[in-house]
């Protein structure tokens, strides 16, 4: 008996940690379900929340919040315009700002992408335009400037301090070879601008021209984690490979193959990625977020599902954001996918004319009371709230 145990045991673990639509399989460490998603209220998905004011002021007024990333307490907004990057404090005081742009060789024309780096607490500021890097301390502070011989999209770096330029949709232009197929995700960046070692091939020859934005997530060892479009693999980037380190799979939907990647298309014109939803396929794009404790995971084009994943308990549950049931003014704000994730504590941004319609929606309390007092003219708001964990145990 012992010994049928025991090879049921290996069966189940093998099965578990190999990839089950490549062409060959893949051993893969961790396994994430994607179950059906559970039909609750709001009040019962947020357990609490807090609330973050963030400073109106001449010296720190936004167009609109691009992106949201936190390092080392604090914040950093880049407004809508691509012109400047915004420090402030985690109460939302302004400390400083990124405002660089203009037409001189010190300068950015338009802030394409921007990223912080908390392993070697530095910024990121990409200018897809003029094909420059700039590289930033946490306080904002101009350190060197990198001329890059391609068209960029989004950098990260990792415990070894090194540029890593990861395809995040759109196809970049190659100026050397004069196309635009580059035929990797991730690529080593050296000081001079070029690229000098690509890796993780691409599985999207029609590639998805679509750009998500999600914070650089990394293991405990200071290693990059990286998922590309359509992939149900999350990896991990290890000096000059990447290794496969989280699987994603679900009981009840279709998981893409080489063959549905390669057909999938997606462009601002039209796209094919919804008839694949409608024959019961699971769509990433990317997306996903990880602290120390919790992991989540966005899914689909019209049928959106959210995952949320506990590292301590390694298990998962999922939601539709966009039709919880309960108070239709905490759906609307909530629905929003966090800009980043910090403990066990989610991080979204709130735009002023989502706060006009979700107030008269809410029910009394301090999230109202909050909301009252903010004008068509004041800042977005930043709010952090955390899930409820009893969800994780929910029978599914």
């Amino acid at each position: 008996m012992l010994k049928r145990i025991l090879f049921l045991n290996c069966l189940i673990y093998f099965f578990s940690c190999c990839h089950p639509t490549g062409k060959e399989n893949i051993y893969v460490g961790n396994t994430i379900n994607v179950s059906e998603p559970l039909n609750i209220p709001i009040e019962k998905f947020i357990e609490s929340y807090d609330t973050i004011r963030i400073e109106t002021s001449d010296r720190s007024l936004l167009s609109g919040v691009q992106q949201a990333r936190m390092m080392n307490d604090k914040l950093y907004i880049a407004d809508r315009t691509g012109a400047f990057v915004f420090i402030y404090s985690l109460d939302g005081k302004y400390l400083s700002k990124i405002c660089n742009q203009g037409q001189g060789p010190n300068e950015y024309l338009r802030i394409a992408k921007f990223e912080v780096d908390p392993i070697n607490n530095r910024l990121f500021v990409t200018d897809a335009f003029s094909r420059k890097l700039f590289e930033y301390d946490e306080y904002g502070n101009l350190r060197t400037i990198t001329k890059l011989d391609f068209f960029p999209l989004h950098f990260a770096s990792d415990k070894s301090s090194r540029f890593i330029h990861l395809n995040s949709g759109p196809r970049m232009y190659d100026l050397q070879k004069k196309n635009m197929n580059f035929p990797h995700n991730v690529s080593i960046v050296n000081r001079e601008g070029s690229i000098i070692q690509s890796f993780l091939e691409d599985e999207t020859p029609d590639r998805i021209d679509i750009t998500y934005s999600v914070a650089p997530s990394y293991t405990k060892k200071g290693e990059l984690l990286y998922m590309p479009v359509l992939s149900d693999i999350i990896y991990r980037i290890s000096e000059d490979q990447a290794i496969p380190e989280y699987l994603l799979i679900s009981d009840c939907k279709n998981i893409l193959g080489s063959k549905e990647k390669e057909d999938i298309f997606y462009t601002f014109e039209s796209n094919n990625v919804a008839d694949y939803e409608k024959d019961g396929y699971l769509i990433s794009f990317g997306s996903f977020l990880k602290s120390d404790s919790l992991m989540t995971f966005s899914f689909g084009l019209e049928n959106k599902w959210r995952t949320f994943y506990s590292l301590q308990n390694k298990k998962s549950f999922t939601i539709r954001p966009n039709s919880m049931s309960g108070n239709k003014g905490l759906c609307e704000i909530f629905s929003n996918f966090p800009q980043f994730v910090e403990g066990n504590t989610f991080y979204i941004a709130v735009e002023p004319d989502q706060i006009s319609y979700a107030l008269p929606l809410l029910p009394e309390g301090k999230l109202k009371t909050f909301f009252e007092s903010f004008t068509e003219d004041d800042n977005p708001c930043i709010i952090a709230y955390r899930i409820n964990k009893k969800l994780f145990d929910v029978e599914k």
